[in-house]
């Protein structure tokens, strides 16, 4: 255990290649569907309004050269082209996100020991929230996934199934995001040999540090070496207005971790000698933008490492 990477990936999904070439496909088609309709009605001079499928046969008979006539068609049928092709290069480029992040999930799984996903979509092969299947009922939506040397791993501990939590109470609209958690033995430094809990966790929104702090409190009761780390919904000057126990610390990046500028993913513990504080995956980025333009996803990659 020298590096843990954990990401709000939010809805990764392992089809999200195939759906994102299945959205261009659709896109184009129904673009060129489109436009040939309203090219062959423009050309065939019809005052009724009505395309007839001998229009169509026709037009598709018509040279290359006689098609550019498009840009000369009307303005309102200007209008329809330019919505036409807005829409399509909306498609391609929800395509090139949806791929780009499922590329990088692959390289991050291979690229560290540990590898923690939440918002993994509900159709993802390696989602492991026991909320599916209607606990409580109605289910959950929001699943993690959790890899261990490159493979897909359990989680070994987890409130609803091994009764482990110690923190608040959750409200009923809370229980999609309950933390999930594994035990896993150091393997450097000071951390060589010791076994901490790490408890991944995509927080409830809106919870200004109340929660995040309550839990952290409630483990380090347990008396046992641990780390609550994700997308805590809260930022560190949020969870610092509460009171955390002596000897609870944080773990954050000196950024952004989101397109808005916050600082949603980090890590609390205590045993802060374990570890570097919280980095993020790319940390040149001059524009918090640029996380979603580099990842595909609104947060950024984080990554712990021990000392």
């Amino acid at each position: 255990m020298n590096k843990i990477i954990f990401w709000n990936v939010e809805h990764l999904s392992n089809r999200a290649a195939k759906i994102a070439e299945d959205a261009k496909a659709k896109a184009k088609k129904a673009e060129e569907a489109s436009l040939t309709l309203v090219v062959s009605h423009h050309n065939m001079g019809s005052s009724t309004g009505v395309v007839t499928r001998g229009m169509e046969e026709k037009y598709k008979k018509r040279k290359a050269s006689d098609r550019d006539e498009l840009e000369e068609i009307r303005p309102r049928e200007k209008r329809a082209k330019i919505a036409s092709n807005i829409a399509c290069d909306k498609k391609n480029a929800n395509a090139a996100r949806l791929i780009k992040k499922w590329r990088l999930s692959e390289d991050l799984v291979a690229s560290a020991p540990h590898t923690f996903f939440c918002e993994v979509h509900i159709d993802h092969s390696h989602k492991r929230s026991p909320l599916l299947k209607g606990d409580p009922p109605g289910g959950g939506t929001l699943c993690y996934a959790y890899y261990n040397g490159g493979k897909p791993a359990d989680f070994t501990n987890c409130p609803i199934t091994d009764k482990w939590y110690v923190g608040p109470d959750f409200r009923p609209n809370d229980m999609t995001r309950v933390p999930r958690g594994v035990v896993i033995n150091g393997s450097r430094g000071e951390a060589a040999g010791q076994a901490v809990r790490f408890c991944f966790w995509h927080a409830p929104s809106g919870n200004n540090g109340a929660i995040v702090a309550q839990m952290a409190n409630g483990l380090n009761a347990g008396g046992q070496p641990f780390v609550p780390f994700g997308d805590l919904k809260a930022q560190p000057r949020d969870l610092r207005r509460h009171q955390l126990d002596a000897g609870v610390f944080i773990l954050a990046p000196p950024g952004g971790t989101r397109i808005s500028g916050r600082t949603l993913d980090y890590a609390v513990t205590n045993v802060p000698k374990f570890f570097h504080p919280c980095r993020r995956l790319y940390d040149n980025m001059k524009k918090n933008r640029e996380i979603k333009q580099t990842t595909g996803s609104d947060h950024m990659v984080m990554v712990l490492e021990l000392k």
